[in-house]
Protein backbone atom coordinates (compact mmCIF):
# COMPACT_ATOMS: atom_id res chain seq x y z
CA UNK A 1 0.00 0.00 0.00
CA UNK A 2 0.97 3.61 -0.28
CA UNK A 3 -0.58 5.93 2.24
CA UNK A 4 -3.18 8.43 1.18
CA UNK A 5 -1.65 11.65 2.49
CA UNK A 6 -2.82 14.77 0.64
CA UNK A 7 -2.19 17.81 2.79
CA UNK A 8 -1.53 20.58 0.29
CA UNK A 9 -3.47 21.83 -2.69
CA UNK A 10 -2.70 23.87 -5.75
CA UNK A 11 -5.13 25.98 -7.72
CA UNK A 12 -5.12 23.73 -10.81
CA UNK A 13 -7.27 20.61 -10.77
CA UNK A 14 -5.31 17.38 -10.73
CA UNK A 15 -5.77 13.63 -10.94
CA UNK A 16 -4.89 11.92 -7.66
CA UNK A 17 -4.45 8.14 -7.40
CA UNK A 18 -5.20 6.82 -3.93
CA UNK A 19 -4.99 3.46 -2.18
CA UNK A 20 -4.29 2.08 1.28
CA UNK A 21 -4.56 3.57 4.78
CA UNK A 22 -5.17 7.22 5.59
CA UNK A 23 -3.13 7.81 8.74
CA UNK A 24 -3.38 11.61 9.16
CA UNK A 25 -6.28 14.06 8.82
CA UNK A 26 -6.77 14.51 5.08
CA UNK A 27 -8.88 16.59 2.71
CA UNK A 28 -9.89 15.64 -0.81
CA UNK A 29 -10.32 18.92 -2.60
CA UNK A 30 -13.09 20.26 -4.81
CA UNK A 31 -12.30 20.21 -8.51
CA UNK A 32 -9.79 17.38 -8.25
CA UNK A 33 -10.38 13.84 -9.48
CA UNK A 34 -9.50 11.05 -7.05
CA UNK A 35 -9.01 7.56 -8.50
CA UNK A 36 -9.35 4.80 -5.91
CA UNK A 37 -7.16 1.99 -7.25
CA UNK A 38 -7.17 -0.13 -4.08
CA UNK A 39 -9.26 -0.18 -0.91
CA UNK A 40 -8.84 3.04 1.10
CA UNK A 41 -9.22 2.86 4.90
CA UNK A 42 -9.55 5.87 7.20
CA UNK A 43 -7.72 4.73 10.33
CA UNK A 44 -9.06 5.22 13.89
CA UNK A 45 -8.60 8.75 15.19
CA UNK A 46 -8.25 10.18 11.67
CA UNK A 47 -10.75 12.28 9.69
CA UNK A 48 -11.16 12.33 5.93
CA UNK A 49 -13.00 15.40 4.65
CA UNK A 50 -14.30 15.41 1.07
CA UNK A 51 -15.20 18.86 -0.22
CA UNK A 52 -18.32 19.71 -2.27
CA UNK A 53 -17.68 19.26 -5.98
CA UNK A 54 -15.06 16.54 -5.58
CA UNK A 55 -15.14 13.61 -8.02
CA UNK A 56 -14.10 10.19 -6.69
CA UNK A 57 -13.70 7.32 -9.18
CA UNK A 58 -13.46 3.72 -7.96
CA UNK A 59 -11.86 0.76 -9.68
CA UNK A 60 -14.01 -2.36 -9.79
CA UNK A 61 -14.47 -3.97 -6.38
CA UNK A 62 -12.74 -1.13 -4.52
CA UNK A 63 -14.22 0.76 -1.61
CA UNK A 64 -13.74 3.42 1.04
CA UNK A 65 -13.76 2.02 4.59
CA UNK A 66 -14.09 4.26 7.62
CA UNK A 67 -12.59 3.27 10.99
CA UNK A 68 -12.01 6.90 11.95
CA UNK A 69 -14.35 9.64 10.68
CA UNK A 70 -15.64 10.71 7.29
CA UNK A 71 -17.15 14.10 6.44
CA UNK A 72 -18.50 13.91 2.90
CA UNK A 73 -21.01 16.73 2.68
CA UNK A 74 -21.74 18.27 -0.68
CA UNK A 75 -23.91 21.29 -1.37
CA UNK A 76 -27.12 21.70 -3.32
CA UNK A 77 -25.93 22.18 -6.89
CA UNK A 78 -22.38 21.13 -5.98
CA UNK A 79 -22.60 17.47 -4.96
CA UNK A 80 -19.74 15.15 -4.24
CA UNK A 81 -19.74 12.51 -6.97
CA UNK A 82 -18.80 8.89 -6.27
CA UNK A 83 -18.44 7.16 -9.63
CA UNK A 84 -17.14 3.96 -11.22
CA UNK A 85 -13.90 4.11 -13.14
CA UNK A 86 -15.49 3.10 -16.43
CA UNK A 87 -12.17 2.36 -18.09
CA UNK A 88 -12.01 -0.94 -16.18
CA UNK A 89 -14.13 -4.09 -16.03
CA UNK A 90 -17.88 -3.58 -15.52
CA UNK A 91 -17.86 -4.99 -11.97
CA UNK A 92 -19.44 -2.72 -9.33
CA UNK A 93 -17.21 -0.70 -7.08
CA UNK A 94 -17.79 -1.67 -3.46
CA UNK A 95 -19.09 1.51 -1.81
CA UNK A 96 -18.49 3.56 1.34
CA UNK A 97 -18.60 1.60 4.60
CA UNK A 98 -18.55 2.92 8.17
CA UNK A 99 -17.30 0.41 10.76
CA UNK A 100 -16.93 0.11 14.52
CA UNK A 101 -18.65 3.23 15.87
CA UNK A 102 -17.00 5.45 13.28
CA UNK A 103 -18.73 8.85 13.15
CA UNK A 104 -19.39 11.08 10.21
CA UNK A 105 -21.86 12.14 7.57
CA UNK A 106 -22.61 11.70 3.89
CA UNK A 107 -24.93 14.26 2.33
CA UNK A 108 -25.68 15.96 -0.97
CA UNK A 109 -23.68 13.30 -2.80
CA UNK A 110 -24.31 11.35 -6.00
CA UNK A 111 -23.47 7.65 -6.29
CA UNK A 112 -23.39 5.79 -9.60
CA UNK A 113 -23.11 2.01 -9.97
CA UNK A 114 -21.92 0.85 -6.53
CA UNK A 115 -22.53 -2.55 -4.99
CA UNK A 116 -23.85 -0.56 -2.00
CA UNK A 117 -23.64 3.21 -1.84
CA UNK A 118 -23.24 3.56 1.95
CA UNK A 119 -23.12 0.81 4.56
CA UNK A 120 -23.03 1.38 8.32
CA UNK A 121 -22.02 -1.56 10.51
CA UNK A 122 -21.98 -0.98 14.27
CA UNK A 123 -21.94 2.75 13.49
CA UNK A 124 -24.46 5.53 13.01
CA UNK A 125 -23.37 8.22 10.56
CA UNK A 126 -25.87 10.79 9.28
CA UNK A 127 -26.93 9.96 5.71
CA UNK A 128 -29.22 12.44 4.00
CA UNK A 129 -30.05 14.17 0.71
CA UNK A 130 -28.08 11.74 -1.46
CA UNK A 131 -28.93 10.23 -4.84
CA UNK A 132 -28.01 6.65 -5.76
CA UNK A 133 -28.41 5.29 -9.27
CA UNK A 134 -27.84 1.75 -10.47
CA UNK A 135 -26.80 0.02 -7.23
CA UNK A 136 -27.11 -3.54 -6.00
CA UNK A 137 -28.08 -2.17 -2.56
CA UNK A 138 -28.77 1.50 -2.03
CA UNK A 139 -28.04 1.62 1.71
CA UNK A 140 -27.21 -1.19 4.17
CA UNK A 141 -27.52 -0.66 7.93
CA UNK A 142 -26.47 -3.36 10.40
CA UNK A 143 -26.72 -2.70 14.16
CA UNK A 144 -27.06 0.98 13.35
CA UNK A 145 -28.99 3.93 14.71
CA UNK A 146 -28.40 6.04 11.60
CA UNK A 147 -30.81 8.72 10.48
CA UNK A 148 -31.35 7.95 6.79
CA UNK A 149 -33.43 10.79 5.41
CA UNK A 150 -34.44 12.46 2.15
CA UNK A 151 -32.41 10.21 -0.12
CA UNK A 152 -33.27 8.95 -3.61
CA UNK A 153 -32.48 5.40 -4.71
CA UNK A 154 -33.18 4.80 -8.39
CA UNK A 155 -32.65 1.36 -9.97
CA UNK A 156 -31.40 -1.08 -7.35
CA UNK A 157 -32.00 -4.66 -6.35
CA UNK A 158 -32.64 -3.55 -2.74
CA UNK A 159 -33.23 0.08 -1.87
CA UNK A 160 -32.61 -0.01 1.90
CA UNK A 161 -31.54 -3.04 3.96
CA UNK A 162 -31.69 -3.06 7.77
CA UNK A 163 -30.64 -5.76 10.25
CA UNK A 164 -30.66 -5.45 14.05
CA UNK A 165 -31.01 -1.70 13.61
CA UNK A 166 -32.93 1.11 15.27
CA UNK A 167 -32.33 3.48 12.39
CA UNK A 168 -34.75 6.22 11.41
CA UNK A 169 -35.59 5.81 7.73
CA UNK A 170 -37.69 8.78 6.69
CA UNK A 171 -38.80 10.62 3.54
CA UNK A 172 -36.72 8.53 1.15
CA UNK A 173 -37.84 7.88 -2.43
CA UNK A 174 -37.01 4.39 -3.65
CA UNK A 175 -37.77 3.73 -7.31
CA UNK A 176 -37.42 0.78 -9.67
CA UNK A 177 -36.19 -1.98 -7.34
CA UNK A 178 -36.13 -5.62 -8.45
CA UNK A 179 -36.18 -7.43 -5.06
CA UNK A 180 -37.07 -5.20 -2.09
CA UNK A 181 -37.75 -1.51 -1.73
CA UNK A 182 -37.01 -1.70 2.01
CA UNK A 183 -36.09 -4.89 3.86
CA UNK A 184 -35.90 -4.85 7.68
CA UNK A 185 -35.04 -8.12 9.40
CA UNK A 186 -34.04 -9.77 12.69
CA UNK A 187 -34.20 -7.78 15.91
CA UNK A 188 -34.29 -4.01 16.09
CA UNK A 189 -36.98 -1.34 16.01
CA UNK A 190 -36.35 0.88 13.00
CA UNK A 191 -38.58 3.87 12.38
CA UNK A 192 -39.96 3.73 8.85
CA UNK A 193 -41.93 6.86 8.00
CA UNK A 194 -43.07 8.75 4.93
CA UNK A 195 -40.98 6.75 2.46
CA UNK A 196 -42.17 6.45 -1.15
CA UNK A 197 -41.55 3.12 -2.91
CA UNK A 198 -42.48 3.15 -6.60
CA UNK A 199 -42.16 0.85 -9.60
CA UNK A 200 -41.05 -2.31 -7.78
CA UNK A 201 -40.42 -4.66 -10.70
CA UNK A 202 -39.75 -8.35 -11.07
CA UNK A 203 -41.69 -11.54 -10.41
CA UNK A 204 -40.95 -11.52 -6.68
CA UNK A 205 -40.43 -7.80 -6.09
CA UNK A 206 -41.75 -6.49 -2.77
CA UNK A 207 -42.04 -2.86 -1.70
CA UNK A 208 -41.65 -3.30 2.08
CA UNK A 209 -40.58 -6.55 3.72
CA UNK A 210 -40.09 -7.01 7.47
CA UNK A 211 -39.20 -10.02 9.61
CA UNK A 212 -38.16 -10.67 13.19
Amino acid sequence: FFGVILTAHTAAAADQYVSGPISVDTTWFAGDNYFVTGHVTVLPGVTLTIEPGTHVFFDSGRGLFVEGALRADGLLGTPIQFLPNTTLLPIPWYGVQFNASSPGSVSQSFFSGPDRAVAAIDSSPAIFNNTVQGATWGFALVRSGTVLADNVVDRAAIGVYLAESNAEVVRNWINDTTIFGIRAETSGSPGLRANAITNAQGTFAVGLYTTG
